[in-house]
């Protein structure tokens, strides 16, 4: 007999349960029984891809199945090796209790992890004075560069210079594609978290900075992962800023402009900030609007 009830056909299924605690409530239940992990109350997470829920001192991740029409198995296998990896180096990160696969009316693939206490970035962030605003995102860069440099056993996809950018002028459109050409040819790659924004850095109650969610994880040049730190994560903070690249501002600009242009999802961070896209008509346009 199934313990999941819900029918997924499509994607569309998919977005209408993964936040449904009484959906997944006999799938989660008979996980923790598998790994004899205390069973207590469920509680909702942050919304995100995966269906992920907190049950007494751990999150439990749920993997779309690849009936909704989306393969993350790949994804999934990436996340758990990285966490372990990174969790071995000293990188803080959350452990991992147990991983697997469960057969039900789908095959879920799922991760189960310690909760890490504390406040996200978005939280804390407004609480921090100038003095704490630079040492954070100093350390922040340390544990960044070292991610990158890991020598990190896992073949990881590398990082697609795309993007949906239709709502750009097409003279932007256009330069944006020889820019990203020219400046991304002989760079070398490393590892990249992809989506480091607010909530997916925690400061602990030790007050360590803290890395969740790898789901995203590519191999990258390092300004990809500039244009998410800069724009979606600091929102052009000029103390965060300063602490983290630690450069000119013509030369912070720069690199902002090779990571937004060259991230998949770089359109979707430029309009979240600057709402209006359509006077960016070139890359000078763009360089005016970071600078100011």
């Amino acid at each position: 007999m199934n313990l999941f009830k819900e029918e997924l056909c499509c994607w569309q299924d998919w977005a209408h349960v993964f936040q449904s605690i009484e959906a997944f409530e006999p799938l989660i239940k008979k996980i923790f029984e598998r790994h004899r992990l205390t069973f207590t109350l469920i509680e909702s997470c942050l919304p995100g891809t995966n269906a992920v829920f907190k049950v007494g001192k751990y999150i439990i991740k749920i993997v779309p199945p690849i009936n909704t029409g989306k393969d993350l198995s790949e994804d999934y296998f990436h996340e758990v090796s990285l966490l372990h990896h990174f969790y071995e180096e000293g990188i803080k990160c959350p452990q991992v209790i147990a991983s697997g696969k469960v057969e039900d009316r789908y095959v879920f693939y799922y991760l189960i992890m310690e909760v890490v206490e504390g406040k996200t970035f978005s939280s804390a962030v407004h609480h921090m004075n100038k003095d704490e605003k630079i040492s954070f995102a100093r350390r922040l860069r340390k544990i960044t560069d070292m991610m990158y440099q890991s020598s990190v056993d896992i073949e990881l996809k590398k990082a697609p210079f795309t993007g949906d950018w239709h709502e750009f002028p097409l003279s932007f459109q256009k330069e944006r594609e020889d820019y990203v050409q020219t400046f991304y040819q002989g760079k070398s790659f490393g590892y990249v978290h992809g989506d480091l924004n607010g909530d997916n850095i925690i400061l602990n109650q030790n007050h360590e900075i803290v890395i969740i969610d790898f789901a995203d994880s590519v191999l990258a040049p390092k300004e990809y992962e500039w244009a998410v730190i800069a724009i979606e994560l600091f929102k052009l903070d000029p103390d965060l800023i300063k602490g983290y690249f630690n450069c000119e501002k013509e030369d912070i600009v720069e690199k902002i402009i090779l990571g937004v242009c060259g991230h998949p999802y770089g359109h979707l961070i430029l309009k979240d900030y600057f709402k209006d896209v359509s006077s960016i008509k070139s890359i000078e346009a763009l360089r005016n609007c970071l600078k100011k």
